[in-house]
């Protein structure tokens, strides 16, 4: 039996390539469905067999490319932490309050 390293032979360093191809894919499938992808079946079948047939480099470069390419995610109000805090973002607000008292400053 073809041994890689020592207590590791060809067969187990076979399955641990196809098993970790297998949960990278599902991942990128899940990650491009929240994200909006049009394709999200493509890139996981993509990440999956380049994942196989070029092992470890075909992996970190397919995952690579997908966070790369991948669109950003959008927070829904929902997901946004409630701090309690009210912050004005205004631009407006912020303008007429500087003016306001620019304008105190120098009447007096």
């Amino acid at each position: 039996m073809f041994r890689l390293l020592p207590g590791i032979d060809l067969k187990m360093a076979i399955l641990a390539a196809v098993l970790f191809s297998f949960f990278l894919a599902v991942w990128i499938y899940d990650d491009a469905k929240e994200r909006g992808s049009d394709k999200p079946k493509l890139w996981a079948i993509s990440v999956f067999v380049i994942g196989v047939v070029f092992d470890v480099i075909g992996m970190v470069v397919m995952t690579g490319i997908w966070l790369h390419t991948r669109k950003k995610k959008e927070m829904s109000p929902s997901k946004i932490k409630n701090t309690g805090e009210f912050v004005n973002l205004s631009p407006s607000s912020h303008d007429g309050d500087e003016n306001k008292s620019e304008k105190k400053n120098k009447k007096h």
